[in-house]
């Protein structure tokens, strides 16, 4: 006769219990009886849990954190230090450039730009594809956002404001003649790409 004997560790913290779930340990309020967003573990889709960081950018107070893993923008306010709302993607971001008041977020093959304005905050108002070659790179100058492939050819992603006040946004390719090819695209303050 063989018996089994399961045991379940439970730690309490006074406001909060921690206990296995699945393979991670998370966290459950004793107030809401509801989990929380803490939880340990390899990895985690958990809100706030970075899964395969590829980039970081701050952008006046707020650091926002390319999460690979969990396709999706981490949002860190630097004034309040508290996490805030999370950026859902459709694709695993790698580079990240904004202007304060958009954020373009560009893997290999595709760039969205979402609104960073309050009212239509994570809103996604463009998107860009077709590009000759995987995406090395993307920076903001000036209200441009310019990105640079592998096979030489460079980019630039421009805002028009119609008659009417709409914003409307344009891709223009340009390759570049060279036997150097782009391995990654940076600025500094003055606006100078490299």
């Amino acid at each position: 006769i063989h018996i089994a004997i399961i045991a379940i560790q439970l730690i309490s913290t006074g406001t909060q219990i921690l206990g296995p779930v699945g393979s991670s340990v998370k966290s459950s309020s004793l107030e809401n009886s509801s989990f929380t967003d803490f939880e340990i573990c390899e990895t985690s889709d958990s809100p706030h849990r970075v899964n395969g960081a590829t980039e970081t950018l701050l952008s006046g107070n707020t650091l926002f954190i390319a999460d690979n893993g969990n396709n999706r923008i981490t949002v860190y306010d630097t004034i309040s230090e508290a996490f805030t709302a999370v950026i859902p993607l459709d694709f695993a971001p790698n580079y990240l450039a904004s202007d304060r008041s958009t954020l373009l977020v560009a893997n290999e093959a595709q760039a969205t730009l979402y609104d960073l304005e309050e009212e239509n905050y994570g809103n996604p108002l463009a998107n860009f594809d077709g590009f000759n070659g995987l995406i090395v790179g993307a920076v903001n100058v000036y209200g441009n956002y310019y990105f640079a492939t592998d096979s030489n050819y460079y980019y630039v992603a421009t805002k028009t404001i119609t008659d009417d006040g709409t914003a409307t946004w344009t891709l223009d390719e340009n390759k570049k003649v060279s036997t150097r090819y782009a391995k990654l695209l940076t600025s500094d303050s003055y606006g100078y790409l490299y």
